[in-house]
């Protein structure tokens, strides 16, 4: 809804009100599936806007923008109509391009083949806004314009205004099936299925900057001063140029990078907590029965090391310790009987024979890492890759598809489905 403030008749504040979009059962189709635009509601069909498009990036780099328009999905596309026996593009038919820019001096009513205001020195009228990503037409209905007086398409002063400041030698008003055949089901049909009633495309490719200002080092407890910040090799200045929090790790730049900007950061960082991890298992069993008995223990230690880079006598290492020990008892009476063979001996109970065996077996792995350092590493360099977290990651635009005459109502439905994931066979890089 928008409105007005106004008096009432008797002298009392008051406001308009004006309704922006009707809800869409408000707005009944007829039998041949258009708009009724006799009922109540369809003024309000006016108020919408179609010559606005999301390019699905944002932060566009003006080098990298091109735009193509085509008809049909033939392949090769067709990108221009014969007007004259001159070759029309369709960026020229829809009033993307009425300056020649290529001498970096906009020259109107002259043409390049590019969407004019997309050159990086350029002055003329921007069809693109870089920053938010929208492409802008100066028709209100770019593929089919109401500028040709027509019982079953009646003409529009606005839209007639609008294509008279355009420089172009044709548009889209032509009869279905000619080359320049306007499209208006896209716009006046109540319930469209895309494929059934597009004709148009716009073929977009572009470079966009990242959507974030911040870099997340991994590392915490950073060395106050100790940060190095480049842009391009070009060396950035504290509270200046970004900010930085050595508690959590964090840069903050004060303007947005560029899509092609590299951006280091070198720091020095003190480890939080000096502990290393240790693990110490262990673990015996004993099996008892009349005249024998069997019985055994292990023993496993494990200890990690406090740095990423252990120095001698600092490494991790894991030993494993086992032991198995028995014993045996039993009476052979054939020592009795040469116990009482024996002058003056006089056995009084049978004799006994015991037999004990232990044995132990020590596996260590004094160096885990299989590696060791002699230099103390004050001096090291680490190189940490940015972040994966899920708020970096954003839907992207449906991808162009090789077979382009394979356009099914599914594929017009579905966006490009891009998640947050962590790699399975991740690969640690590491000095």
């Amino acid at each position: 809804m928008g409105g007005a403030d106004t008096l009432d008749l008797d002298g009392e504040s008051g406001r308009i009100m004006k309704l922006l979009r009707a809800p869409l059962s408000l707005l009944p189709a007829r039998e041949d599936g258009f708009f009724n635009d006799t009922t109540a509601f369809a003024a309000t069909r006016e108020l919408e806007l179609h010559n606005f498009y999301q390019l699905a990036g944002q932060g566009i780099d003006p080098k990298t923008f091109s735009l193509v328009a085509r008809k049909g999905v033939d392949s090769p596309p067709v990108t221009f109509e014969t007007v004259n026996n001159v070759t029309v593009p369709y960026n020229q038919i829809l009033g993307l391009d009425n300056y020649n820019e290529d001498s970096g001096t906009p020259v109107y009513r002259a043409h390049d083949n590019k969407v004019d205001g997309t050159l990086a020195n350029s002055n003329s009228r921007y069809f693109v806004d870089y920053k938010n990503g929208t492409l802008f037409f100066f028709d209100p209905r770019p593929f089919a314009p109401r500028v040709l007086d027509d019982p079953n398409y009646p003409v529009r002063p606005f839209d007639q205004l609008a294509s008279s400041v355009l420089f172009r030698s044709d548009s889209l008003v032509g009869a279905p099936g000619t080359s320049n055949a306007r499209n208006r089901d896209i716009y006046d049909i109540r319930n469209p299925r895309r494929p059934d009633v597009s004709q148009y495309y716009i073929d977009v490719d572009f470079t966009s900057a990242r959507a974030g200002n911040e870099i997340t080092l991994g590392r915490t407890n950073l060395l106050e001063g100790s940060e190095t910040v480049t842009k391009n090799g070009q060396k950035l200045d504290r509270d200046k140029d970004y900010t930085i929090d050595y508690d959590l790790g964090r840069v903050t730049l004060k303007s947005a990078p560029g899509p092609t900007d590299q951006i280091n950061v070198d720091y020095g960082f003190a480890p939080l907590f000096q502990q290393a991890g240790r693990t110490l298992i262990g673990s015996s069993f004993s099996l008892a029965g009349r005249n024998r008995a069997l019985g055994g223990a292990f023993m496993y230690e494990s200890k990690g090391a406090q740095d990423l880079r252990p120095r001698i006598g600092e490494e991790p290492s894991r030993v494993l310790i086992g032991d198995l020990n028995g014993q045996w008892k039993t009476t052979p009476q054939f020592l009795t009987h040469w116990a009482d063979a024996l002058p003056g001996v006089r056995t009084t109970a049978p004799s006994q024979f015991d037999v004990s065996a232990e044995m132990g077996a020590s596996f260590p792995n004094p160096n885990t890492f299989n590696e060791v350092y002699i230099d103390d590493m004050e001096g090291v360099r680490d190189a940490v890759s940015l972040a994966m977290t899920p708020e970096r990651w954003h839907w992207s635009s449906m991808p162009r598809r090789k077979d382009t005459s394979a356009d099914t109502i599914q594929a017009f439905e579905k966006n490009a489905e891009v998640h947050w994931f962590t790699p399975l066979n991740a690969v640690k890089e590491r000095d």
